[in-house]
């Protein structure tokens, strides 16, 4: 699920120039721990993400790892859609 992000002055500024690394993951992992506060079912897909992020070696294999998990849920999605298309459009001709 999307989370929106707020790019706010110090954001940009530490974009500019100045930029840790350090502060900017500690900041989102908070975001992240507030975000599955607000929203505890997604606790399931952020273990399912974690194992898999654990198991993809190095560093630099993590955003290849994380399309092709985004590629799958999106494949996943389209094809819930099918089926539900499938099931509406004999109703919606017969009208």
């Amino acid at each position: 699920m999307a989370h929106r992000v707020k790019i706010d002055a110090s954001a940009k500024a530490a974009m500019a120039g100045n930029w840790d690394p350090e502060s900017a993951l500690d900041r989102a992992l908070k975001e992240r721990e507030a975000f599955l506060e607000a929203h505890p079912r997604m606790r399931r897909y952020q273990r399912e993400i974690d194992r898999v992020l654990d198991n993809s070696g190095p560093a630099e294999n993590r955003l290849s790892v994380l399309c092709l998990m985004i590629e799958g849920k999106l494949q996943e999605l389209r094809e819930q859609l099918q089926n539900l298309y499938n099931i509406l459009m004999p109703i919606l001709t017969q009208s």
